[in-house]
């Protein structure tokens, strides 16, 4: 199955260009959300841009796919400005186009949060343990 969801209507400030690189991103999100504690919950786009705060994002496609006994990151990821992410899950929203997204303050080792969108409009905070 092809994935042609791209991120299109979001302003990013950089595009990974390293699959490698999109990748370790990604599972490092993941495994926040897989085995992390679930800290806060809202089904409102305004109140989740209260949460959180300013600085830059970096935002995934939550797309994996299985080959064999590895899950492969097939999604894409981008690296936004808050104020840019608030407004891209509202056009979401409002087109019904939302999917599910992790989406994390940027970092390089250990995200310090991540946000789980689902596609029936719930935001859920994460940290590790």
């Amino acid at each position: 199955m092809k994935n042609e969801y791209r991120l299109a209507a979001l302003e990013k400030e950089i595009d990974e260009t390293s699959d490698e690189a999109k990748s370790t991103l990604f599972f490092k999100m993941l495994d926040t959300v897989s085995d992390g504690q679930l800290q806060w919950m809202t089904e409102s786009v305004d109140d989740l841009e209260a949460a959180i705060p300013d600085g830059g994002y970096v935002i995934a496609h939550k797309h994996v796919v299985a080959k064999g006994k590895s899950l492969l990151f097939k999604g894409t990821l981008a690296r936004t400005r808050k104020h840019n992410l608030i407004r891209f899950l509202k056009q979401a929203i409002d087109s019904c186009d939302l999917r599910e997204l992790l989406v994390a303050p940027s970092f390089e080792d250990e995200p310090s949060f991540v946000l789980h969108a689902s596609e029936d409009v719930k935001f859920c905070i994460y940290v590790n343990r």
